[in-house]
């Protein structure tokens, strides 16, 4: 299976041992996914993380009966919806495949197992949680403070 990607962007926040490494590769399953299937719909219970190894994935919801973006998840980033996730509560958004898309998912269960086995892994997801928070509130930042051109020139200018 080939994880490289994933393990590359892992081992920018972390130094993963051999050991840490092949309980990666044996954990995280690929998944492929055809433009415009969902990784998770709304009203589930999301029992996976996500990491996008190809392709994008869109985050939205209803509101007003219209599709509201939240997020996008490119290549080198990992997709969940996380409160769902974290509180074992049915979600209320919607995770769908942009473009075909290669992903490999991480279940709960073997979430926990690292997360027990080995402290890194704490230390690991520490550091992704302050990361996705700090990209949520640069997000309600832009949101509240920008118009929609200027937050189109700012999406174009970070991912070209």
């Amino acid at each position: 299976m080939q994880l490289k990607n994933l393990l590359e962007t892992l081992n920018r926040f972390i130094t993963l041992s051999e050991e840490q490494q092949g309980d990666i590769q044996r954990y995280f399953e690929p998944l492929q996914l055809n433009r415009h299937d969902f990784f998770l719909s709304e009203g589930q219970v999301c029992n996976r993380l996500a990491f996008v190894e190809k392709g994008m994935l869109r985050h939205f919801y209803h509101a007003r009966e219209e599709e509201v973006t939240r997020w996008i998840s490119f290549e080198g980033s990992f997709a969940s919806s996380l409160s769902s996730f974290l509180r074992r509560v049915p979600s209320v958004e919607n995770i769908q495949a942009i473009e075909s898309s290669t992903i490999y998912c991480l279940s709960r269960s073997h979430h926990e197992l690292l997360y027990a086995k080995h402290p890194a892994f704490r230390e690991l997801w520490r550091t992704n949680l302050e990361e996705y928070y700090i990209r949520m509130e640069e997000r309600i930042y832009s949101t509240v403070g920008k118009t929609a051109e200027e937050r189109y020139e700012d999406f174009l200018a970070q991912y070209p």
